[in-house]
């Protein structure tokens, strides 16, 4: 008699894929341990060459001069000057809302108090605060009439922000027609721009980013060809996002100077 053993192919056969894969499985892991420890040796040992650097930390320039200083020393005697000032909410969010205050207030005390500084002689003064538009916030007039001192005074010293981004170049370009219509040969007429970041900024609620209409470049060459009576703009800019490039250019356009304020 001849008796026949018969094994049971398929249930082998899954054995057979199990073991397949649990030894794929193992293997996966052995080169990834492996190439994780050559990646982590030379991350160490050769400048964390994988690893993205970390962002650098924004540094003021060394010429930079402190807020209060820079607007005051630009109000100089026979002169028309308006003080163009960023009110876009990021200087508030960036802490310097107080010291943009304080800057602008002390223009007026050597008026007040002659003790508090040299008053500029001769000299009209103007409050202008922008975002997408511009705002008069104290018109041209001389800082030695009480009336123009109180509403300085009060304006400056609560000075608000909007949700809103600064169009830098259109404000300028008012300022500009202002001075323009002023008509005023007898004095020098100068723009002192306060701002702590770039032309535009998102608009809520839409999120769309917006700008000036003028551009940088058409501002420029407005400047520079200026029929205005000994036309200035000086720019300062504050802040970790100042758009240093453009304030300078838009400095230079007319001999101006350009100041980086700390606060």
């Amino acid at each position: 008699m001849i008796v026949y053993i018969s094994y049971d192919e398929p249930g082998r056969s899954a054995w057979r894929v199990a073991l397949g894969i649990l030894a794929i499985l193992i293997a996966l892991g052995i080169i990834v341990a492996v190439v994780g420890a050559v990646l982590w040796w030379v991350n160490n040992n050769q400048g964390g060459a994988v690893s993205a650097p970390a962002p650098a930390s924004v540094a003021p320039p060394a010429d930079a001069v402190s807020l209060q200083q820079a607007v005051t020393s630009l109000h100089e005697p026979d002169t028309n000057t308006i003080f163009l000032v960023d009110a876009s909410q990021s200087i508030e969010l960036g802490g310097d809302l107080d010291v943009v205050r304080q800057s602008l207030v002390d223009v007026v005390l050597p008026y007040v108090d002659p003790s508090a500084g040299v008053a500029a002689q001769n000299s009209r003064a103007a409050l202008i605060t922008f975002t997408q538009s511009t705002n008069a916030v104290v018109p041209l007039g001389v800082l030695t009439d009480s009336d123009n001192q109180r509403a300085w005074l009060a304006n400056a010293g609560t000075l608000a922000t909007v949700d809103e981004g600064a169009f830098i170049y259109d404000a300028v370009k008012e300022a500009h027609n202002m001075l323009a219509m002023v008509n005023d040969d007898t004095r020098s007429n100068v723009i002192v721009l306060l701002t702590d970041g770039a032309d535009g900024g998102i608009e809520v609620p839409s999120g769309n980013t917006v700008h000036s209409e003028t551009s940088r470049d058409a501002l420029v060459a407005m400047l520079a060809t200026s029929p205005v009576h000994d036309l200035t703009v000086h720019t300062i800019g504050f802040g970790a996002e100042a758009d240093h490039v453009s304030l300078k250019i838009l400095a230079q356009a007319t001999s101006g100077k350009y100041t980086y304020a700390s606060r």
